[in-house]
């Protein structure tokens, strides 16, 4: 049996006995984390936005509304993509 065959072997039996989260669990893991603080930031958001008096019209840009939310300390711990979608879900309240 050639070496390739015999280290590929080894590998398979290693990966079948090694206990633990694969890289997709991990990667779910993420997500459902994003989604759950996705609430929680849009509210901070909807805090930083009403003390600054700032309202999202149709033609707020993202660029506008972004140096609103990060000109707040408390905008620190925001996700860039929550930050987005915030202001997306915004953008489309108006809209209606």
């Amino acid at each position: 049996m050639s070496k390739f065959l015999v280290y590929l072997q080894e590998h398979l039996l290693y990966c079948w006995f090694v206990v633990g989260s694969t890289p997709l669990d991990l990667f779910k893991f993420y997500v459902e984390d994003l989604k759950s603080r996705f609430h929680d930031e849009k509210k901070i958001i909807k805090e930083i936005l009403k003390e600054k008096g700032f309202e999202v019209q149709v033609n707020t840009s993202f660029e506008e509304f972004a140096t609103v939310v990060c000109e707040d300390r408390r905008s620190a711990t925001l996700d860039a993509g929550n930050v987005k979608l915030t202001y997306n879900a915004f953008l489309e309240k108006v809209r209606v």
